[in-house]
């Protein structure tokens, strides 16, 4: 079991999950190895995380921290009502526990039961103030219960625990523009921008909040958001095209998947999904046995990639090859 949470540490959850099964054959009943495989099988999506946590919770029904692991395995497979039954247990046996409250305030806050989901997500910050995410959601659930000087609170003590929050400075403008405060809204929604240039929201808003006091200015905004726009629309058609290459290429239609995706990156230009698209056409073509032009695109996606596995993995089986005699 130690040897598997060093694993799972390193995120090598396959060998990890090897070695709790394992530890599991000699003892079923452990919790610490079934809270670990648990927890291994939902970070690599497995359903049966589920069963597994449920399991444990059966064996230690008054552990807080059972119920919460459960609760999280829920929330990820989109099972909110049960999800919160599990939370709102845990809250139940470890009222002092921020953790607890936080994630019922949280999926409260998701279900859009926002007048039961403040109370806890108020209790969870209360409880332990150093976590960023826990006053962002406090802050969605003040703003959308129209508390607008509690959500700009709420937004700017999560922004002072991690600055980089371009949603939490984006947010925090709209609850200060609600609040009648339009200059120092408009400072946070640049401050968004300052953290991610590509932040539509921030740059529709500050179109629209300058268009009066600075066109010009407003009318960059709204030039740059248009430009967004229209890169999204590249994105999801190069998204597209590289969908129908996969389906060809596990065809075995060589030849038109390359086609494709060529398409695709000719599409996509500079959009978030380039150095995606030029991997898989790196992993296609060497799949389709052209060596040369694989280990270029593959190269050429590591640059924005690096240390990506599969890449890593296959130009190492390239250089291997080429160390071959015949070859």
């Amino acid at each position: 079991m130690n040897l598997a949470l060093i694993l799972a540490a390193r995120e090598n959850f396959p060998e990890a999950r090897r070695e709790l099964e394992t530890a599991l054959a000699s003892d079923p009943n452990d919790l610490k190895a079934l809270t670990a495989l648990g927890m291994v099988q939902g970070r690599t999506r497995d359903a049966s995380a589920i069963p597994t946590l449920r399991r444990v919770v059966s064996l230690d029904p008054n552990s807080a921290e059972a119920h919460l692991n459960l609760g999280i395995a829920l929330a990820d497979r989109q099972q909110s009502d049960e999800a919160l039954t599990e939370f709102s247990k845990a809250a139940q046996l470890a009222p002092q526990q921020a953790s607890t409250h936080y994630n019922k305030g949280r999926i409260l806050g998701d279900l859009r039961r926002y007048d039961e989901a403040l109370p806890e997500l108020r209790l969870a910050c209360q409880l332990d103030a150093s976590v960023p995410d826990a006053w962002f959601r406090l802050g969605i659930a003040e703003r959308e219960s129209q508390h607008y000087d509690a959500a700009t609170d709420a937004f700017r003590a999560s922004l002072r625990l991690n600055p980089k929050q371009p949603a939490a400075s984006y947010l925090l403008g709209q609850s200060l523009q609600s609040a009648g405060e339009s200059k120092t809204a408009i400072a946070a929604w640049k401050e968004a921008l300052a953290t991610d240039p590509n932040h539509a929201q921030a740059l529709y808003s500050l179109s629209r909040a300058l268009a009066k006091t600075d066109p010009e200015e407003a009318a960059r905004y709204r030039a740059r958001f248009t430009a967004l726009q229209a890169q999204n629309g590249a994105g999801e058609r190069a998204r597209t095209l590289s969908n129908f290459a996969i389906s060809a290429a596990q065809a075995g239609k060589w030849n038109e998947a390359i086609a494709q995706l060529n398409e695709a990156i000719q599409v996509c230009g500079n959009c978030s999904s380039s150095a995606v698209l030029h991997k898989n056409l790196g992993l296609t073509e060497c799949r389709a046995g052209r060596l040369q032009d694989c280990e270029a695109e593959l190269r050429a996606a590591l640059d924005e990639l690096p240390g990506d596995a599969e890449i890593l993995k296959a130009i190492q089986m390239l250089e291997g090859m080429r160390t071959r005699p015949h070859l």
